[in-house]
């Protein structure tokens, strides 16, 4: 007898034909009722992988054992003239197949039949109560973009995987009604070890998570994408993009991306989201964009100020004309200084740089939002810092933050810079309201989380002042830098105030912060024999230290500059009331800006040519 005719036989075939049309009806059944218990998408894997390892065993079983009516016996116990046995088996195996593939045949007709135009129960239910606000009290317009995942054969994308998963969030930030979380809550759950989709929604307060990964070698590009609706926990869209690499392919499917997540989401829960803008091609060097992606990522952290520098000056060489890379490039060297970090021979020449690279940027593109802002930004800390020859009054570093907010309006950084000035300017209650719209597009970005306490304290909101530092640091937002040692001291808080002391770059070596902290408490006493040891600390380090020399100032030496907000905090009301901040304020265009715009509460003119301030 031949191997198939054994087979027959012994009904394995019909077996195997039974199981397959079985497991194929549990499938399709699994995939009907799951959902509706909310149950995860790994349960049904899990179904469809068990299912697939049974398939062997089972014909073992089949090719051993033979169903008679005293029950099951091993084929080699029944006599082979005996057909009575396998007769009765394999009409019972007949029966089954046909009733079963019957019911499964009859389920996919019903699915078949479905009007594509009239959605199912669920999804009606859904719509219908989309324009309510859900139990949960968060949108289904919202959505969160996680870092994607390296799957490149070397490992080393990391970078890239993350900055093209960026690109996809601006892209989508610019669909009105639709609420995106920001760049750094969202990027804390690199690699989602341990923690699910919806543990990571309910942290960032989002119905949907985009996840994906991307492949990168050779010439060729793979990025899979999918869309998760954290509530059920389950997909509502996912797609794999197979392309050549090139800019002109990334951009485009950085659109797509964002195109089809808007459209699931307005689909799925009749929500009314915006289209997106069309992700902007900045540059046709994958190489140079590489590189851009690469320094963004240490740029956004604020650290490696140097290699971020590089890389962008790598990126340039390779596409000069490439103004994102220019502008950030020219960020890098404005904000380092302000970190301890001067990339030439002194602050002002690193400012000066950074604003001319900008100024290269905004001639190949005159509206680019971050090149205007760091021009503006580099002169206001130039003014603050009594830079002659600037060029620019206080009036046109505004307007020039105003014309970059207009293009980037959820741009955190333009955002907090534009705060920062006015607070600067004394404007503390417009300051606030910048700084209270940054912290709603970025809770974590530590700057304005700083500049926020800052303000309710000088406005006199001690409560407010406090929680918004002990939430600040609850997130790991709490910046280590002078005007947050004087929140802290300010409200009392001496504990947080020597550890935030303590971790300045500026204070490296100093081991007094008790004292310190007193003496800030007591700004009226005579402090010199304090400020001649902070004195000798700047010259062991032999470097200027602005993080001293504002604290200098508040402990009564006012031949120095404060080049921050911190001259309207209450330690420095004897500074306020000095002639050398009289000079300061006059020599830096913010006297000519009070006159054109109006003085801050705190001060008031005095005749045609003086000013008093409180």
């Amino acid at each position: 007898m031949s191997f198939l005719a054994e087979l027959r036989r012994r009904n394995v075939i019909r077996v195997a034909g039974l199981y397959v049309v079985t497991a194929w009806l549990l499938i399709q059944i699994a995939e009907t009722l799951l959902p509706i218990f909310a149950t995860p998408d790994w349960v049904l894997r899990v179904l469809v992988v068990g299912l697939a390892l049974g398939f062997i065993p089972v014909l073992v079983f089949s090719w051993i054992y033979e169903l008679t009516p005293e029950g099951l016996k091993r084929d080699s116990e029944i006599p082979r003239g005996d057909r009575t046995a396998g007769h009765a088996t394999t009409r019972k195996l007949d029966i089954a197949t046909l009733a079963i593939a019957l019911l499964a045949i009859t389920l996919l007709l019903i699915d078949w039949t479905r009007s594509p135009a009239a959605p199912s129960a669920d999804v009606r239910t859904r719509t219908t109560e989309a324009d309510a606000p859900p139990a949960s009290g968060i949108s289904a317009a919202s959505i969160a973009v996680l870092p994607f995942a390296d799957l490149s054969p070397e490992g080393d994308q990391a970078y890239f995987a993350e900055g093209i998963s960026e690109e996809i969030l601006n892209v989508l930030v610019s669909a009105k009604g639709l609420s995106v979380a920001s760049r750094t809550s969202s990027f804390q759950f690199r690699a989602q070890q341990g923690i699910g989709i919806p543990d990571i929604a309910r942290t960032l307060k989002v119905r949907h998570v985009l996840e994906g990964s991307v492949r990168k070698a050779g010439e060729r590009i793979r990025i899979t994408a999918q869309l998760i609706d954290a509530e059920a926990d389950s997909h509502l869209w996912s797609e794999t993009f197979d392309r050549t690499l090139s800019t002109e392919n990334l951009f485009e499917i950085q659109d797509e991306i964002a195109r089809a997540i808007v459209a699931a989401i307005n689909a799925n829960f009749g929500a009314q989201i915006g289209e997106t803008a069309t992700a902007a091609k900045t540059t046709d060097s994958v190489e140079a964009y590489a590189l851009y992606l690469q320094a963004r990522t240490r740029y956004f952290a604020r650290v490696e100020f140097n290699h971020v520098a590089d890389l962008l000056d790598q990126a340039v060489r390779i596409d000069p004309e490439f103004t994102d890379a220019l502008a950030m490039r020219g960020a890098v060297f404005v904000i380092a200084p302000e970190y301890g970090v001067s990339l030439r021979e002194s602050s002002a020449a690193t400012r000066a740089f950074g604003r001319e690279l900008a100024r290269q940027a905004l001639a190949l593109e005159p509206e680019h939002p971050l090149a205007l802002g760091v021009v503006s930004l580099s002169h206001d800390i130039d003014m603050a810092s009594g830079v002659r020859g600037s060029g620019a009054s206080y009036a046109e570093l505004m307007d020039g933050y105003s014309r970059a907010l207009a293009a980037q309006p959820n741009n955190v950084d333009l955002v907090n810079w534009r705060g920062y000035a006015l607070f600067r300017a004394g404007h503390v209650a417009k300051a606030l309201e910048d700084f209270l719209r940054c912290r709603e597009i970025d809770p974590v970005y530590s700057p304005c989380r700083g500049n926020l306490a800052g303000a309710w304290l000088i406005l006199g909101d001690l409560e407010q002042a406090r929680e918004e530092m002990l939430a600040a640091a609850a997130v790991g937002a709490l910046s280590p830098n002078i005007p947050g040692l004087f929140t802290l001291r300010a409200l009392g808080m001496r504990e947080a105030f020597y550890l935030v002391g303590s971790s300045l770059s500026g204070l490296r070596g100093w081991h007094a912060f008790d004292e310190l902290y007193d003496a800030l408490g007591d700004p009226q006493a005579d402090h010199s024999v304090l400020r001649a040891r902070l004195g000798n600390l700047v010259r062991a380090q032999g470097t200027e230290n602005q993080q001293i020399e504002g604290l200098l100032v508040a402990l009564g030496d006012h031949s120095h500059r404060i080049v921050n907000w911190t001259a309207w905090m209450p330690v420095n009301t004897p500074y306020r009331r000095s002639d050398a901040f009289k000079r300061h304020v006059t020599e830096n265009g913010l006297l000519q800006y009070w006159r054109e715009q109006g003085f801050p509460p705190q001060c008031r003119p005095v005749g045609d040519e003086d000013f008093a301030c409180d």
